[in-house]
């Protein structure tokens, strides 16, 4: 009998003896527990997160209903009480919320004698461009004719809050050289405050967050219309009521949770927040220069003028129906 060749015989070898299929099986992928734990970890957080601020609103809410306060009750005593920890309760929902950018924005505006009323603690100092106020201010570079800010008045009814307010100011600007003076008051009291010598009115008047802690809004804001520096007979500028407020939004479902924390927010913090901005400034007789609105529409930018541009009102206030 014939025999194979040897290559031939062990192709048939090879052909019967199964080869190790080991070699070729991929190792599963190994899962990295890592980040299984980081996901893992940031869900349970955020339930967390989410659960506790449930149960907080909720008992929030059961608290508005048992509170004995009528919707704009006088809360402005609050303001003393939470005067020393008030920066550092609201400072991280002002971050969330991006205000500090703001409030930049509306205080970069401020120019002439300025007042800011509600001013308690002095959030704002820090924003506001002294640059350009005059010899012996702070860059020393600009003749007293080029200045930008002659005078700051700060009001606030909180006598503890318009303490920190002046130190803080002292503080973020030593060198300025222009007239500065700090008033407890209420600056909705007729001639509760006067202007600077020398002035027919105030070229600028601030107020941030101010108009929910104020008893009667509209006479309030009337009476920063008498303050206001008035247009001249040729043309001459008149004064802006630059605000930043919170109030009613555009959307019912957001008006209806403002509604139901009223009033433990208003006990807690002296602020009302579900009022509405739009009709306190309408009321008041103050024109619509400049109007932005930010947070679902509960965060007022307003720009207000003797005479101004009511349309921008108009179109506005539609979305708040």
């Amino acid at each position: 009998m014939a025999s194979l060749p040897s290559s031939s015989r062990d192709t048939g070898l090879r052909r019967q003896i199964p080869q190790s299929t080991s070699a070729s099986i991929e190792p599963p992928p190994q899962i990295r527990t890592g980040w299984l734990w980081i996901v893992g970890l940031s869900g349970f957080c955020l339930s967390i997160y989410c659960t506790s601020v449930f149960l907080g609103w909720k008992a929030a809410w059961k608290k508005s209903e048992e509170l004995e306060l009528e919707q704009d009750a006088d809360v402005s005593d609050r303001y003393n009480n939470i005067a020393t920890r008030y920066d550092e309760d609201i400072d991280t929902m002002e971050k969330v919320m991006r205000l500090d950018g703001k409030r930049k924005k509306l205080c970069q505006k401020a120019k002439g004698h300025v007042l800011e009323v509600s001013a308690g603690t002095g959030r704002n100092g820090g924003y506001y461009d002294l640059g350009t106020y005059g010899e012996g201010g702070e860059t020393g570079r600009v003749k007293a004719k080029g200045k930008r800010i002659k005078s700051m008045t700060f009001v606030d009814q909180s006598e503890k809050m318009l303490q920190i307010c002046s130190k803080r100011w002292k503080e973020q600007h030593p060198k300025f050289r222009g007239r500065v003076e700090f008033v407890v008051a209420d600056a909705g009291v007729k001639k509760a405050i006067t202007p600077p010598p020398g002035s027919t009115g105030f070229d600028t008047i601030i107020q941030t967050f101010g108009l929910c802690s104020i008893t009667d809004p509209v006479e309030y804001m009337r009476t920063m219309k008498d303050l206001l520096k008035k247009p001249g007979p040729n043309g001459t500028e008149g004064g802006r009521v630059l605000l930043l407020e919170h109030g009613r939004g555009h959307y019912w479902w957001i008006n209806y949770v403002l509604d139901g924390l009223a009033k433990e927010h208003a006990d807690r913090f002296g602020c009302w927040w579900n009022r509405d901005i739009g009709k306190i400034v309408k009321d008041s007789g103050l024109q619509i220069a400049g109007l932005k609105r930010y947070h679902f529409g509960t965060t007022w930018a307003l720009e207000l003028t003797h005479t101004g541009v009511e349309d921008t009102f108009d179109k506005e206030s539609k979305k708040t129906n």
